[in-house]
Order: C-alpha cells, then sequence, then structure tokens
C-alpha cells in the first residue's frame, strides 16, 4: 500500500513521509486523526501549522469555546 501526504499528495516513494497524531473535539465529543506528512511540507510548515489545517479540513471546535 502506497502512502501519500495529506498536504500535497506525493507519495512515499517520492519524498519520505512520517505519522503525525491530533487530537480535538468534534460537537463535545473526543476526536482523534492521524495524518502523513511528508519531510518536505513538514519542513515548511509547522506542527501547528499542520494542526491549523486538520482543524478546519474536519470542523473540529474551537478550543477557546
Amino acid at each position: 500500500m502506497m502512502t501519500k501526504c495529506w498536504i500535497c499528495g506525493a507519495s512515499e516513494l517520492q519524498v519520505p513521509n512520517h505519522k503525525i497524531k491530533f487530537t480535538g473535539k468534534y460537537c463535545g465529543k473526543r476526536r482523534q486523526k492521524t495524518i502523513r506528512v511528508c519531510d518536505c511540507c513538514s519542513g515548511w510548515l509547522s506542527v501547528n501549522d499542520i494542526e491549523e489545517k486538520v482543524k478546519e479540513e474536519y470542523c473540529w471546535d474551537d478550543p477557546e469555546q
């Protein structure tokens, strides 16, 4: 099974990638998402930036609420 970067879609054959696990809440219930990010994307995006993209994509609740 070939894995792809969650951000840019590059396959693991092109650029090595690794897993990052995020947790959040959706409608008050705990959610967990593990994504793969290639070394290039993780080089130019911080973990906080990637986490914001995940929160926007999956419509997780704002932690300040």
